[in-house]
């Protein structure tokens, strides 16, 4: 197989039902935490040759700005991506690192009544779901698999678990199921919002913030654990190589993302990139919402994926653009299951979210984006290069997809956001599309206002608070002087000149005519 085009080629087989990310299947055998790849850049990104986002660099790169990923988890492996990628979270990981079957999403996620996980709605812990309840299938981080408590028969299952503690212990000292012991049931014990040591997924930030709501509600109970730095499947790295990635040179050719001075926060919900249409998956993604805006405070978040419509999803998005996180989100692909031209996608077609679609090396429209009235802007999105999660090497997408031209403009928020900290959402979404490179139309349903415009999207801002972020401002800088200036100023004086030579000569014409006529003597004579 042609080393280019090893990323997105085939499909991983997963666990979790499986999602849409907005671009086409992956290539590589599933690994631990992602695809090992060496293969080096093959041709120079035709994307930074397109937008040069680093001719907006001396007004900002980023710093200060954190970007939350929510896909399939970000490796900080590959030199691009050294120290950028800060810890985050993991929907697929229990709290012991365990990526066993996590399709506990079957039931209707209403917040549940388990004292453990709080995502499973309607079952309450019987011992025949699958939610971690001892019977092997780990689903939401509550056990291993094995539930130390004898899995736990008498279907309580209220601290049982092998990491059902809320202490973060990984040891229930009771283990019969009944609650008793160090997490009594109702993750009372020690559990102070460290995110990932106490196996039921409550990423709190008080004293029991809750898995079964009870508490003092400071908390937000989410599945899982591990902080997203798994990437079995390579887009999500890819996409955090596109928004921050480091300068980096392979084969002579330079590689960079678009705001370099960001920092990257992974949250995992995504293996692979089909869709699904269970609507629990909706549901872990309206919760990674609320967890890059209230847990990792998220300046920016990438939604490179589409997924069914629902009232929480739009809920969590809604809570995003209050509390004044940019959200940007892929247009999506035709093609998919579920993914119509000219019919709307979520979560991009939310009202204050910026939807992208893609356009190719001539910045035509590339086909498979997902055409509509909701599209925003557009940015490359075909042939597209970036970071393999493992091995040092970059992974290739021929096809492309809007989930890569997502990562672009994500970049561009970001370099913005550090700029000027003052913009709402909308005025940062604003400033995107009026300095786009717009379409003969001014706007289309293909490619929104155009292709975005880094430079000149951060150069035409008007306050900037650069200082305040570490940035240079430039805001008070005078232009610097023209080369030719003083060319320019001899030729001013000259061309003055010379129209006054030119109206003197032309006076003087009629007076030496009559001179000649007179031979020169004086009137009267």
């Amino acid at each position: 197989m042609n080393p280019r085009s090893r990323f997105l080629a085939a499909t991983l087989t997963c666990l979790i039902g499986a999602s849409s990310l907005a671009a086409p299947g992956v290539a590589h055998a599933a690994a631990r935490c992602g695809p090992n790849v060496v293969d080096p850049l093959a041709e120079a990104p035709w994307p930074l040759t397109r937008l040069r986002p680093d001719l907006a660099w001396p007004l900002s790169t980023g710093v200060g700005v954190k970007v939350a990923v929510i896909d399939s988890g970000v490796s900080a492996n590959h030199p691009a991506l050294a120290g950028k990628v800060l810890p985050g979270h993991d929907f697929l990981t229990d709290a012991n690192g365990s990526n066993g079957n996590e399709d506990n999403r079957t039931d209707n996620d209403n917040g549940g009544n388990a004292n453990g996980d709080g995502r499973d709605g309607d079952d309450d812990r019987d011992g025949n779901g699958n939610d971690g309840d001892g019977n092997g299938n780990d689903g939401d981080g509550i056990g291993n698999g094995s539930d130390a408590g004898g899995s736990d028969g008498n279907g309580n299952d209220d601290g049982a678990g092998s990491d059902d503690n809320g202490d973060g212990s990984g040891s229930d000292a009771d283990s019969n199921g009944d609650g008793s012991g160090d997490s009594n049931g109702d993750d009372n014990g020690d559990d102070n919002g460290n995110g990932n040591a106490n196996g039921n997924g409550d990423v709190g930030d008080g004293d029991d913030g809750g898995a079964d709501g009870s508490g003092d509600g400071a908390g937000l109970s989410v599945r899982g654990g591990g902080d997203g730095g798994c990437d079995e499947n390579g887009h999500g790295t890819l996409i955090a190589g596109i928004i921050a990635g480091g300068e980096t040179v392979s084969s002579g050719f330079r590689f960079h993302g678009v705001a370099p001075g960001a920092r990257i926060v992974p949250i995992r919900v995504l293996r692979d990139q089909r869709r699904s249409v269970e609507p629990g998956l909706s549901g872990d993604i309206a919760d990674a919402i609320r967890l890059a805006v209230d847990e990792f405070d998220a300046d920016v978040i990438n939604l490179s994926l589409t997924t069914p419509p629902t009232a929480e999803l739009a809920a969590a998005v809604a809570h995003a653009i209050d509390e004044r996180v940019v959200v940007v989100a892929a247009a999506g692909n035709t093609g998919e299951s579920g993914v119509e031209s000219g019919r709307p996608t979520y979560p991009a077609a939310y009202p204050g979210v910026l939807a992208v679609a893609s356009v190719n090396a001539e910045d035509r429209h590339v086909a498979s984006s997902t055409a509509g009235d909701f599209v925003d802007v557009a940015a490359p999105g075909e042939r597209i290069a970036g970071p393999a999660p493992a091995g040092g090497g970059y992974l290739f997408s021929a096809e492309g997809g809007t989930s890569f031209a997502t990562g672009y403009v994500s970049g561009v928020a970001a370099l913005i956001r550090a700029y000027d900290r003052g913009l709402s959402p909308a005025e940062v979404a604003d400033r995107i599309v009026r300095t786009a490179d717009h379409p003969s139309d001014l706007w289309n349903a293909e490619v929104g206002h155009g292709v975005v415009n880094p430079v000149r999207a951060v150069g035409a801002l008007d306050a900037p608070a650069a200082a305040a972020a570490g940035e240079q401002s430039v805001r008070n800088a005078p232009p610097p002087p023209s080369p030719l200036g003083a060319v320019s100023t001899t030729a001013v004086v000259v061309a003055v000149l010379g129209v006054a030579l030119a109206l003197l000569i032309l006076a003087a014409v009629p007076i030496v005519r009559r001179g000649r006529r007179r031979a020169w003597r004086a009137a009267g004579r």
